[in-house]
């Protein structure tokens, strides 16, 4: 398999930067020169993640910014329809504009971020080369216990960055992650406004789209079917409560708002789905047809607990918590 170019250029960049570090004097020229080279590329390393990790938090507080401004210019255009706007106000529609593009600059963040990860990933992998070439050195006959000591270290400090670089890499990919149940929400809430905006009033009399962020949330009535969602402020208490008896049964609208809502009281929120009914059979089919209806919704895997029980109870339900 080829090495991407990305790769090629790392592993270049880092076995032809500075040979200041340290260096072993031994009874072998090449072995004390290798000792150097291989301490300028953790250097090398080591600055080179310092400036990855410098470029994530500026990325983060870029977010956080965009999601603040964004914030800002969607309570603007809700006090003015309260206040009483004409149907179609070109003033309210110009405000949304602006808001799609202050919220549209967090997904281009979440992609930057996205570059990041890989990159990143990709120093990991020249790690490798580093410990590869020390591996080497074992051919090499007449190394002082000192020289032999000080690659055994070099080769243990390598490990253990690389361990540190992956970890980054998921790191910086859970922000990702979390940005982007932020943009799915807020994208549904903006489909509202812009339907606020048409009728001049609020859709459905409430303003739940327009104060996102850290929050909590009273209950809420949801559409027929007898699903309900229910406040995430009391952690006890389902989402939601699903009621699996109907045939074709509407649920995905209320299930989303509700993990939504959840997600932006905190993104990095998993959710069990806990399935209740007569039989086991009964209670594993509702529960993957919700799991699948989640994961068509972007919902990773990692982030989704299942739990599947009988009762006596005559209607089968499912519940979504929050963890």
């Amino acid at each position: 398999m080829k090495k991407s170019l990305l790769m090629i250029a790392a592993t270049a960049s880092l076995l032809t930067a500075c040979e200041t570090a340290s260096t072993t004097v031994g009874t072998n020229p090449f072995v004390a020169e290798k000792i150097s080279e291989f301490n300028g590329d953790m250097n090398t390393v080591k600055s080179v993640q310092d400036k990855r990790r410098d470029s994530f938090n500026q990325m983060k507080t870029d977010s956080a910014n965009a999601m603040n401004d964004y914030r800002t210019e969607v309570s603007s255009i809700y006090t003015e329809i309260s206040r009483g706007a004409k149907p179609a106000d070109q003033n309210l529609v110009e405000k949304w504009k602006v808001a799609r593009q202050k919220l549209e600059k967090v997904n281009d963040i979440s992609f930057d971020m996205k570059i990041l990860s890989d990159t990143v990933e990709n120093d990991a992998t020249v790690l490798d080369y580093t410990q590869s070439s020390i591996k080497s050195m074992d051919q090499i006959r007449g190394m002082t216990r000192e020289e032999e000591m000080e690659l055994n270290r070099i080769a243990s400090e390598a490990s253990r960055k690389k361990s540190e670089i992956l970890a980054f890499s998921r790191e910086i990919d859970q922000e990702a992650e979390n940005n982007k149940g932020y943009l799915m929400a807020e994208r549904q809430n903006l489909d509202d406004l812009a339907l606020s905006i048409k009728q001049g009033n609020m859709v459905g009399g409430n303003n739940t789209f327009i104060s996102r962020g850290p929050q909590q949330y009273g209950p809420t009535n949801i559409m027929p079917n007898q699903q309900r969602v229910i406040g995430v402020s009391n952690e006890s208490m389902p989402l939601i409560s699903m009621n699996m008896a109907a045939k074709d049964i509407n649920y995905d609208e209320p299930l989303y708002q509700s993990l939504s809502r959840a997600l932006e009281r905190d993104p990095t929120t998993a959710f069990q789905i806990v399935s209740i009914a007569p039989t086991m059979e009964i209670a594993r089919n509702n529960v993957k047809k919700v799991v699948d209806t989640l994961t068509e919704m972007g919902m990773p895997a990692s982030r989704i607990m299942i739990k599947s029980s009988t009762s006596n109870a005559m209607t089968p339900q499912v519940n979504v918590y929050a963890k």
